[in-house]
């Protein structure tokens, strides 16, 4: 099979992607969320006060120190607010052709590069100056690793999850299921299966939950009075979930989200036949974000857009099983 039209394709894909991202980012006004960190900014003196800092308008304690870096230097603007999106953005492209090409074959990998470049949602995020872009490629990052550590637990690998897992949490916490689901099952399965391993996972485990408690738990336990009024408010409906299915699949027409999510379930089913891990570990870790967000009963997370945020790290698999579906139903066509 002669590849190269397919990794021309796959570049052309990702030249689109960063363009998308990139068109006219300067001239971007800030809107909605992102004023919270402004606001913040202006009534908190000093890092020491943002690195603890937890309020009720949901801000993320990187960027805010990000942020304060540039007003304390060279200043800060809407570019530089929104730089790191950008970069995670269009990073997060390469790494999805990446382990599509690899997994999958050419033929997937051009066709979920494209579904993640054109993706609006995740167009979105990486313009925006909040967390999300970021904390979804690194999120990835350490689920990838993750499967990594299962096959060869080396320090390497296990010092590059404990970093990328830390942070994503960090940056939002939304995710911290979703890094810490696949570990623990892991951990778990060797435990039964009484491996000689169990003792690194655990190990693993420990140490980056260590990180993940000074950084982003002890805080919110220190201000539990304000966390407990973004907590115990809401729960997403159908309603919620069909609003969020539009955001995902970015259309408004129902026949259409209909189609996609058909196309993802056909997908979903070939690699499941298939014992993917990649599949197995980001629905284990969907399904614990899912979770959590039932436990917690976020504020505003019955709106569409907030549910679609807590679910973020949820799109890059949906649009995986999507080409998988249509590359699998295509196969099927010269028989027809």
């Amino acid at each position: 099979m002669n590849t190269r039209p397919f990794l021309l394709l796959v570049v052309v894909w990702l030249a689109i992607g960063s363009y998308l991202r990139l068109q006219q980012l300067p001239s971007q006004w800030l809107a909605d969320d992102e004023w919270h960190a402004l606001h913040v900014l202006q009534s908190t003196e000093g890092y020491a006060a943002l690195f603890s800092y937890v309020g009720v308008a949901d801000v993320s304690t990187p960027l805010m120190l990000y942020f304060r870096a540039w007003m304390d230097g060279a200043g800060l603007d809407e570019t530089r607010m929104r730089l790191p999106s950008t970069i995670a953005g269009i990073a997060l492209l390469a790494l999805g052709a990446s382990l599509a090409w690899r997994r999958y074959g050419p033929l997937a990998a051009t066709v979920s590069t494209g579904l993640l470049s054109l993706s609006p949602l995740l167009i979105y995020y990486s313009r925006n100056s909040r967390p999300y872009a970021l904390a979804l490629l690194l999120a990835w990052a350490a689920l990838l690793l993750c499967i990594r550590w299962r096959r060869s637990p080396t320090l390497l690998v296990g010092i590059a999850y404990l970093l990328c897992a830390s942070l994503a949490s960090w940056l939002h916490s939304s995710v911290l299921p979703f890094v810490g689901a696949p570990l623990v099952w892991i951990f778990l399965a060797q435990w039964r299966a009484r491996s000689t391993e169990t003792r690194r996972t655990l190990f693993l485990g420990l140490a980056t939950l260590a990180p993940i408690a000074a950084l982003s738990l002890w805080p919110m336990w220190q201000r539990r009075d304000v966390l407990a009024q973004r907590m115990g408010e809401d729960l997403p409906s159908l309603d919620t979930l069909i609003g969020v299915s539009h955001l995902w699949t970015g259309t408004q027409y129902a026949p259409l989200v209909a189609l996609w999510l058909a196309l993802a379930a056909y997908g979903a089913w070939q690699l499941a036949k298939a014992r993917d891990e990649v599949v197995f570990f980001a629905a284990l870790g969907t399904a614990a974000i899912t979770l959590s967000v039932l436990i917690m009963e976020p504020a505003w997370v019955q709106k569409p857009i907030t549910a679609a945020r807590y679910h973020l790290a949820a799109l890059p698999l949906l649009l995986l099983c999507v080409a998988r579906g249509a590359t699998d139903l295509a196969s099927f066509a010269p028989r027809l």
